[in-house]
């Protein structure tokens, strides 16, 4: 069971679809060994509008060393050492056209370092701000890593939240 315009490809596996609008799919897929193995799996698709807040641009810098236009997933490519100065420009957009005329109200920023300063998070969160539609604005936020830090990846994540005139969180 599958949505118009779905595809697998047969030796990867790699599930294809393109959704032409807001729409919650039902999908199931069959696989069959060849050798009378098989196994279902089912899962439901929910397509939404777009969030109307993102983030348009992000660039981090560690001890004055810049890494610019980083998407997600991405590593940051300079390495912070103990007490290394990181900041993080995140620059935040309202998708809302000026037709629109949606403001997002209370926007705010939170950046999270997990499990960095023995197992425990580090986080900054910037001021709240509003943004008229299509406007933007960068936020930077700062930290400090600890003096002391085992070697290693560590995963950041980046909320961006705020509330629009109509009351609709994005």
């Amino acid at each position: 069971v599958a949505p118009g315009n779905m595809t697998i490809d047969s030796s990867t596996g790699l599930i294809t679809w393109t959704p032409v609008n807001l729409t919650t799919e039902d999908v199931t897929v069959k696989v069959v060994d060849g050798k009378g193995g098989s196994a279902t799996q089912s899962f439901t698709i929910t397509v939404k509008e777009r969030p109307k807040l993102a983030i348009s641009k992000l660039d981090v810098k560690v001890d004055g060393k810049t890494n610019k236009g980083l998407k997600d997933g991405n590593t940051i490519k300079n390495e912070a050492q103990p007490e290394s100065n990181v900041i993080f420009k995140v620059n935040v957009e309202n998708l809302y056209t000026d037709k629109e005329d949606v403001e997002i109200q209370d926007i705010g920023v939170t950046i999270t370092m997990l499990n960095i300063d023995d197992s425990d998070d580090l986080e900054e969160e910037s001021d709240e701000f509003d943004l008229d539609p299509e406007d933007d604005k960068t936020v930077e936020l700062e930290f400090e890593m600890p003096l002391e830090v085992e070697e290693g990846s560590y995963d950041v994540e980046i909320h961006v939240q705020g509330e629009d005139e109509k009351g609709r969180e994005h």
